[in-house]
């Protein structure tokens, strides 16, 4: 029985029915006759509607409504095991998994990650692409899951396999490098981590170019683990550069160049340079209270950090309460973070030209440079002599 409901649709079939279906069904299986056909079928109609983005929770009751029936058909076609019918299973199985893992189910995503890492070995070989993406996506999960030393090796087996398939220079390699640094440094081996992190950072350089938005990010992952290590000063040059990098790819009042900032906040406030801060913290929370309301639980956060902040300066309680209401209700416009910017930029000056004269200042007052390697200087040789190939 067929039942539209507006844009939707759905069928029933009556108890009966359903138990002379799956009694014929059995027997099929019991005598090898079970079809290629029903498969190919069964596997079409659970990936036409376990459909959207899993990320988004609004997807979420449209696909808790439907997951029974896709692990019951996946479950049916893995142990059928039939070779043609390994991609679509792998790729359902996977979808599922992925379900599980960000709604926190990781007990019911661990074994399915496992399974499509079978049939992706099975289907493609052991150094398949594919098989390094169900690698990461497994290592990924039992590092969340506080399986770091059974999460390893499989971080190192994925960026084998890519650094062998797309050489290694290739932006993938980067994103692999990055993800076994962050095991690293989470289980305090920060000594390992660190060249793996300046290497992901390089081939980002070289591929995309020092002023790109993904250099930012692998700038702001080198600082953490800088400051981590109390290298607050050689970490601050790099994080301005990240900023600056955002500030031009999103503009200055975005969240993405806040988050930013707020780092560099709490990097120049560890370093005590408490003046500094200040100005940059403030701005962070401008920027956090304009775009997502005061009352978010970001911008709450930030604002006991600059609360922390104005009491390590010495403010007093009502100094305190008047600047952050006053920061709290700021209507005016966001200026780049350090006012000579603007008079670097000029009218229309490329970003990497301002950011070379940020450079030259921070040179003149013999500060560390903004750049991970001199400019001038290709990356590429330098990191093979330091780190290896």
């Amino acid at each position: 029985h067929r039942q539209t409901r507006g844009d939707d649709c759905e069928f029933r079939m009556h108890e009966l029915v359903q138990a002379i279906t799956r009694q014929y069904s059995r027997q099929q299986e019991s005598s090898g006759a079970a079809t290629q056909d029903s498969l190919d079928d069964a596997l079409r109609w659970v990936d036409a509607i376990f459909q959207g983005d899993v990320q988004d929770a609004c997807n979420w009751p449209k696909l808790d409504s439907v997951l029974e029936h896709v692990l019951s058909v996946c479950e049916f076609a893995f142990l059928a095991s039939k070779t043609s019918m390994n991609h679509a299973t792998a790729r359902l199985t996977s979808d599922v998994a992925a379900f599980f893992f960000v709604k926190g189910r990781f007990h019911e995503a661990d074994p399915l990650m496992r399974r499509v890492l079978a049939i992706d070995e099975k289907a493609y070989g052991p150094e398949h692409p594919n098989v390094a993406i169900r690698l990461n996506n497994l290592a990924v999960l039992l590092n969340k899951t506080g399986q770091p030393l059974e999460a390893e090796p499989l971080m190192r087996r994925t960026l084998a396999i890519v650094e062998q398939v797309y050489g290694a220079r290739h932006p993938k390699v980067a994103i692999r490098l990055n993800n076994l640094a962050q095991l690293l440094k989470e289980t305090g081996r920060v000594a390992e981590a660190e060249p793996l992190m300046r290497r992901a950072l390089s081939i980002d350089e070289e591929q995309y170019g020092p002023v790109h938005p993904k250099v930012a990010v692998r700038l702001n992952t080198l600082t953490q683990l800088l400051q981590a290590t109390n290298r607050q000063l050689d970490a601050e040059p790099l994080m301005r550069r990240a900023v600056l990098i955002d500030e031009q790819e999103y503009g200055p009042a975005d969240t993405k160049v806040a988050v930013r900032l707020h780092n560099l906040a709490r990097l120049l406030q560890d370093a005590q340079l408490y003046a500094e801060a200040e100005p940059v913290m403030r701005r962070a929370l401008t920027i956090f209270a304009k775009t997502l309301t005061p009352d978010h639980p970001t911008t709450e956060t930030v604002f006991g950090n600059y609360r922390v902040l104005l009491q390590e300066m010495g403010k007093s309680d009502d100094e305190i309460n008047e600047r952050v209401n006053d920061t709290l209700e700021s209507q005016s416009d966001l200026l780049p973070i350090t006012p000579e910017i603007e008079q670097m930029r000029g009218p229309a000056k490329p970003i990497d030209e301002v950011l070379a004269a940020f450079d030259q200042r921070y040179r003149d007052e013999g500060r560390p440079s903004i750049w991970f390697l001199p400019q001038s200087e290709p990356l590429a040789p330098h990191l093979d002599e330091l780190l290896g190939p």
